[in-house]
């Protein structure tokens, strides 16, 4: 072999060009102060074969030196200038002892020994950017029998024994954050790892009134609506679940807003003087304290709430409620206008804008646009009359206006932007917007305008064009504020600020899968895969979410990566040191898989009977446990093998719990509806329930089992069931868990976050209370660590949903 054949194979493993140069290691700046690195390999304990290559590798620039035989070994040198290198040798078929070395060149030479071993293993790292580029200036900690590290990636082959692969840069964060795998010297391992660029405005966790806190994301996961503020150290977010955060120009923190359903505006002429408002709700803010309001007109028209709020100062704000425009002058509350109206901007007193709510246009109706110009109201000209029916309206600056959501006079969709300036309407639309345009606004200088759905996109506008800013991949955006050409914020399920050079994050949640780069057969986070939870202790919780798992010990959170990235179904153990994880394939979901955790590493997987779908897991102990799925058979594990337990014909079994070895309890459905059934693992008794199904059940003993069906919760006493609670309309319970009889939790769900929030019933052995979560997602799964300390979980649009009720 070559050796430029085997410079490009390794350059290849490291994600990088790497030239190869002769060992006086020539280039550089003229006159740049040099040092040598002579790195010694001795004479493998085995007959050597094939090439030995140094890999010299910098954060900015890589070297190669290589011999040309074994023979007595070898001894290679290259100068360089002063820096930090990772020297690294490699052969075919060996690994080293150390198996790399960094070294900081400074003021000297530096001489390195190695010693040959004969690997077993070939390992593949690579390391990839936001945009698919490499790292190379990235750090890969290989820890292991042999230790290293390597600039960029690493390719080569291992001993057997097991190893942590760690990637670190400086401002990044990588998906996984590390990677553990065994090597017993089988096929050679591939690790991949993502890094994007993190760079995080602290925020305080937020907890609503019954306490559960937000663990991912954070501050808070509901979905931002719109952004306003005075200036760099002083703005407002609104959201779902009543959300309402401050940012100080430091961390952004939680203010309880008392209320609970959706906030959809905000806005104040200053730090003492702020409204945010929503379809129920009016508040103000006097810069001590926020009150709900309730606002009456002279003509005795009453508001309790709005969807839009705009003004130019204290004494002259404008509110929008049920279509009705409303105007506050300081003194008065009054309704300017007749009619419904929809749009509503400004750029100052004697600048506001309303658009009436469009209308048939077959019947002769029109839209109409009315301009404030400090003295009265009056009607400016629309594109071709008006005929056109926008929906959605935006100031880019004073007078110019642009509309948007339009139809055609035939009453068809268009994709169409009308922008007015100097009066007259021509079609604009800001490139790459489509028919996705949601915000145009002006920080006093410039326009900004916001388009897209799940990929969203940012611009300004520089005279007649758009210059791109942002283009947020996976992030569903739909709001943003312009303090200045160097102040943007925008939200929807991120909240990013925009500095003029850089984009930050202020909501951290948890990584999800491979980001940007996705390839085959990688991890992604798929919003239609289910959530669970389960955990021994408060640092040992274990999330799988959207087919991604994670799991939380003491220094925080980290993704899970199995063999052949499968798709996490569900985690379930007997301790931190018995783990089982349950997947299917990425590209298969008929193929199922279970895999064990003792602390250090994962089992080699066992595959599941082919078409078993898994719903719930129990692990009693080591060496007994239940696994529960959608048709009529149990899988059991004795402590040497999983074995398929019938149980009745025609069941969809979706939960398991025992209270013993011999005593069996599973829930599901049949052709008859809610079906639980119970036995000793040979034999079981069948009992139908009203309803459509049973979903899930728990127990602290025989004669205390809980099961949540759709609506409501049942209790076995030993000799009876009985009711025990029911959810709220329209919501679905998902899961029950408890402590003891006198400490149970059940949780709930829409599965449709627009209809209504989760649901958290909790029975501390003499009556039953509601828990307000702010979480708009339906709950799939709780399980916890302790009395009061519990765990619940669902999958949101694009990110797990994690939050946890502090004992």
């Amino acid at each position: 072999m070559s050796n430029s054949h085997l410079t490009a194979r390794a350059a290849r493993g490291l994600g990088m060009a790497l030239a190869l140069v002769g060992c006086s290691g020539s280039g550089g700046t003229p006159g740049t102060p040099r040092h040598a690195v002579v790195a010694s390999v001795g004479r493998p304990p085995v007959a050597p074969s094939g090439q030995l290559l140094f890999l010299i590798v910098g954060e900015s620039r890589s070297y190669g030196m290589h011999c040309d035989g074994w023979a007595s070994g070898c001894t290679s040198a290259v100068d360089l200038p002063a820096g930090t290198y990772v020297v690294q040798p490699w052969s075919e078929g060996f690994s080293f002892s150390p198996m790399s070395r960094l070294v900081t060149l400074d003021s000297g030479n530096v001489a390195l020994d190695f010693t040959p071993v004969a690997g077993c293993q070939p390992l593949d790292v690579s390391v990839y950017g936001d945009g698919g580029g490499g790292f190379p200036g990235t750090l890969v900690d290989i820890g292991g029998p042999l230790s290293g590290t390597s600039f960029g990636g690493f390719r080569g082959s291992l001993p057997a024994g097991t190893y942590e692969v760690t990637p670190r840069s400086a401002g990044f964060t990588f998906t996984p954050a590390s990677s553990r795998f065994s090597n017993s010297c089988g096929p050679g391992a591939s690790r991949r790892f993502y890094g994007v660029q993190q760079q995080t405005i602290p925020g305080e966790v937020s907890c609503s009134a019954d306490g559960w806190c937000w663990e991912s994301p954070t501050p808070s996961g509901n979905q931002v609506n719109a952004i306003w503020g005075t200036g760099p150290d002083d703005v407002w977010a609104v959201g779902d679940g009543g959300m309402l955060l401050h940012f100080d120009g430091t961390a952004w923190t939680a203010v309880d807003s008392g209320v609970r359903s959706q906030l959809l505006s905000v806005w104040g002429s200053g730090p003492q003087d702020v409204w945010a408002v929503g379809q129920s709700a009016i508040l103000h803010w006097d810069g001590t304290r926020m009150q709900r309001l309730t606002l009456q007109t002279p003509q005795y028209d009453w508001i309790d709430g709005a969807t839009a709020v705009w003004g130019s100062g204290r004494d002259d704000v404008y509110f929008f409620s049920t279509g009705r425009l409303y105007h506050w002058n300081g003194s008065t509350f009054e309704k300017p206008l007749s009619g419904e109206y929809r749009g509503l901007a400004g750029t100052g007193p004697r600048d506001v804008w309303v658009l009436a709510r469009p209308r048939l246009v077959y019947q002769g109706e029109r839209n109409v646009l009315l301009h404030w110009n400090g003295t009265s109201w009056v009607e400016e000209l629309q594109p071709e009359g008006g005929t056109w029916g926008c929906e959605r309206m935006g100031l880019a600056a004073p007078g110019e206006v642009w509309l948007w959501n339009c139809r055609d006079p035939s009453d068809a969709p268009s994709q169409r932007v009308w922008r007015r300036v100097q009066g007259g309407w021509t079609f604009a639309l800001p490139a790459g917007t489509a028919a996705n345009l949601k915000q145009v606004v002006s920080d006093g200088s410039s326009g900004w305008a916001l388009a897209g759905t799940k990929d969203s996109v940012v611009q300004r506008l520089e005279g007649t064009g758009w210059v791109e800013v942002l283009r947020s991949e996976g992030s569903r955006l739909n709001t943003l504020w312009a303090g200045s050409r160097r102040s943007l914020w925008v939200g929807g399920s991120a909240l990013r600020h925009w500095d003029g050079a850089t984009w930050s994050s202020a909501r951290s949640r948890l990584s999800v899968g491979c980001g940007a780069v996705c390839r085959p057969g990688d991890p992604v986070f798929d919003a239609n895969l289910d959530a669970r939870v389960w955990a021994s202790g408060p640092d040992d919780v274990w999330v799988a979410a959207g087919g991604l798992g994670f799991h939380r010990d003491g220094a925080g959170w980290r993704q899970v990566e199995l063999e052949g990235n499968a798709r996490v179904v569900l985690f379930a153990g007997s301790g931190p040191d018995d783990v089982w994880a349950v997947t299917h394939s990425a590209l298969s979901s008929s193929a199922g898989s279970l895999s064990r955790w003792d602390g250090l590493v994962w089992s080699t997987p066992q595959a599941l009977p082919l078409g078993f779908q898994p719903q719930r897991m129990l692990v009693r102990s080591r060496d007994d446990a239940w696994l529960a799925g959608l048709g009529d058979t149990l899988l059991h594990w004795d402590g040497t093998a999983w074995a398929e337990v019938p149980t009745v014909s025609g069941a969809a079994l979706l939960g398991v719990w025992a209270s013993a070895a011999d005593d069996l309890w599973a829930v599901g459905a049949d052709a008859g509806g809610a079906l639980l059934l119970r036995g000793n693992g040979i034999t079981w008794t069948a009992a139908n329930f009203t309803g459509t199904r049973a979903r899930a059940v728990w127990g602290s003993g025989p004669n205390d089992v809980w099961v949540v069906r759709d609506g409501d919760v049942l209790r076995w006493d030993g000799s009876t069931w009985w009711h025990a609670a029911t959810f709220p309309d329209r919501v679905e319970g998902t899961d029950v868990w408890g402590t003891g009889p006198n400490d149970v939790w059940a949780v709930g769900g829409t599965y449709l976050p627009s209809s209504g929030p989760s649901t958290v019933l909790h029975w501390d052995g003499n009556s039953w209370t509601t828990h307000w979560t702010g979480s708009p997602y339906g709950f799939s799964s709780i399980w916890g660590a302790g009395p009061g300390d519990a765990w619940a979980v669902a999958v949101g649009a694009d990110y797990p949903i994690i939050q946890r009720h502090r004992p």
